[in-house]
């Protein structure tokens, strides 16, 4: 299978997931994403994170939570990119 086409299957997998379904999804990968990189790891030094700005519309997973989670640890330095997009 080619890129493309991988893209395209999962492009359509996301978008034939029920509201419900999608933001149950979206919490099971943040509350992963939280046990995995503990908040003790984030003490050791400072660093930084980029993050993307997803797409609710293309279905994208919400990095909303991780960017708030972000915010509120002092030794993170969080980058995301400039959008004119309007929160939606």
């Amino acid at each position: 299978m080619t890129k493309a086409a991988l893209r395209q299957y999962h492009q359509s997998q996301r978008h034939a997931l029920s509201g419900e379904e999608y933001a149950a999804r979206n919490e099971q990968i943040f509350q992963h994403f939280r046990e995995f990189f503990l908040p003790s790891q984030l003490h050791r030094q400072p660093f930084t994170i980029h993050c993307f700005l997803s797409s609710t519309q293309k279905r994208e997973v919400d990095t909303t939570p991780f960017i708030r989670y972000f915010l509120s640890q002092p030794s993170v330095t969080l980058v995301v990119p400039y959008s004119h997009m309007s929160e939606s």
